[in-house]
């Protein structure tokens, strides 16, 4: 299975104009069945890609004379992982 996951640009808050841009993630899994069982092999982010997922917009560096900046929180870089299920 292979799936993209699609944001539009939006705004960090209600409060400000920091935006961030669209992003497209890609993800995927495959899996082998037996009799009651499952092993799955799935990643995120394969592209490694920063996607801020939160931000703030304001001065707070002495140094550039409280310029107004955008500071951000990325999300999870590319995961990777193996999911075993048995059923009972």
């Amino acid at each position: 299975q292979i799936g993209i996951e699609g944001k539009d640009d939006y705004y960090h808050s209600d409060s400000h104009n920091a935006q961030a841009d669209s992003q497209n993630l890609l993800n995927a899994s495959l899996s082998y069945y037996g009799e009651n069982w499952t092993l799955t092999a799935w990643g995120r982010n394969l592209a490694d890609r920063d996607v801020p997922v939160r931000g703030f917009r304001f001065g707070n560096n002495a140094l550039k004379d409280y310029t107004t900046e955008t500071f951000v929180q990325y999300g999870e870089p590319r995961v990777a992982g193996l999911t075993f299920s048995y059923q009972l």
